[in-house]
């Protein structure tokens, strides 16, 4: 028969405390909780495994399904049916959200120059029609929103994103950003008679601005696909982004927009 003493040296018990056991980091994935008893080193053994299949596991980036359009071209309508239609779960990341998550005084409506809405997302009437302008905070509200957007694709889950990319600056940022993503690019199109019917019909929306981004918000941009929501249903519409999603063209819009910012 064994002494107590000899059985108990078969035993064990392991700390919590990362500086109690040397080489070991403080991620829990590593560490044994303290009175858990590792017979010969199993349990220690067991979880040391288990981390580098962890950590050796490459992690696969989602796609991004960027929609640019004026306001009221359908751009959310959109988006939602693409979550609808697609077999995958897909966030959905939009200007409208990041503004409405802006404090209130910076949501500027005809703000002055010396109102806190000038430097958010300032909605200014000029000459009849409607134009959305950007201020200092409004612009980095609009460079963490599409680093939100990058962060999501990061983890591995699919995004679509909209938004109204009224200056070329807005562009590059996107063309850096999503370096490293599979982006399909979407020209979100609607005539205009249907735009201002959209606009008087729908609550928040504002005469004219439609109008007044109706040419502005396709300058310099190439697509990978576009679609007319004027024409077509936005199912439709989603079923087509989505399959040019499957099969995108190399090189893509954005690939082929990033050679042209080089070459410039």
């Amino acid at each position: 028969m064994r002494s107590p003493t000899a059985t108990a040296k078969r035993y064990r018990v392991y700390s919590t405390r990362a500086d109690a056991i040397p080489n070991i980091s403080a991620d829990p994935a590593t560490i044994v909780p303290t009175g858990t008893l590792a017979i010969d080193g199993v349990a220690a053994r067991s979880t040391a495994r288990r981390a580098k299949r962890a950590n050796m596991r490459p992690m696969s980036k989602g796609s991004i399904i960027l929609l640019n359009g004026t306001s009221s071209a359908g751009k959310t309508t959109l988006a939602r049916a693409i979550q609808d239609v697609s077999p995958t779960p897909v966030q959905h990341v939009s200007l409208d959200q990041f503004r409405d998550g802006m404090a209130g005084r910076y949501r500027g409506m005809n703000s002055r120059d010396d109102e806190p809405g000038s430097r958010g997302l300032n909605i200014v009437p000029v000459d009849g029609m409607t134009q959305l302008r950007f201020g200092d905070v409004g612009r980095l509200t609009l460079r963490g929103m599409r680093r939100a957007a990058a962060a999501f694709a990061a983890t591995g889950i699919d995004v679509v994103a909209d938004d109204l990319l009224l200056e070329p600056d807005f562009l590059r940022d996107y063309l850096e950003v999503f370096m490293g993503f599979e982006v399909t690019f979407v020209g979100v199109h609607c005539d205009l008679d249907t735009l201002m019917a959209r606009e008087q019909e729908r609550p928040g929306r504002f005469p004219g601005t439609a109008a007044a981004q109706f040419k502005q918000v396709h300058e310099g941009c190439e697509y990978d696909v576009e679609v007319d929501t004027g024409s077509t249903t936005a199912r439709e519409c989603a079923r087509r982004v989505l399959a040019a999603s499957r099969d995108l063209r190399s090189p893509s819009a954005f690939e082929r927009l990033r050679v042209g910012e080089h070459n410039a």
